[in-house]
């Protein structure tokens, strides 16, 4: 399994994901979503996971929040504003490394908490969506740095 990042709204292996993920909107209407939540916030990326032979296997979406995000207590924080896993993936790890990866980037952002609107153990799941106007968030893990092999990764840790 391989970890890729962007935060090109055209990219299309993202938006082949997100319309498995919400198949009732269309390609424009995510694309066009995507560079809006891309312009309006401070830092966003979709990391997608891959396979030589399987292919797309599934993404997740992070944002890092400066403001108050329910449960946290430090600023910024990173966000888990959604996660999607092809259902013939599920169960195999690959929600898991997505998250780490996310939270390493995190981490190079500055945050020391992971939150999201979802449990922990659903995360294998197509799950979440974050609901910005309720702003009803549950942290999911703190992150640190640790002494890793060339430098430092995230650890989570749950909250």
């Amino acid at each position: 399994m391989h970890i890729d990042s962007t935060s090109d709204p055209a990219d299309n292996r993202w938006l082949t994901l997100r319309t498995e993920f919400v198949p009732e909107i269309s390609v424009e209407v995510q694309r066009e979503f995507l560079r809006n939540f891309i312009r309006e916030s401070r830092a966003v990326r979709a990391f997608l996971a891959t396979d030589p032979e399987a292919g797309l296997l599934g993404f997740a979406e992070v944002a890092v929040r400066t403001d108050y995000v329910n449960g946290c207590h430090y600023r910024p924080a990173l966000f888990l504003e959604g996660i999607f896993v092809r259902p013939e993936h599920r169960g195999r790890g690959v929600a898991r490394a997505l998250c780490d990866a996310a939270g390493e980037w995190g981490v190079r952002q500055g945050c020391r908490e992971f939150a999201g609107s979802a449990p922990c153990d659903r995360l294998h799941a197509v799950l979440v969506l974050s609901d910005r106007t309720s702003r009803t968030f549950t942290p999911l893990v703190s992150l640190s740095r640790v002494p890793g092999e060339g430098g430092a990764r995230a650890t989570c840790r749950p909250v």
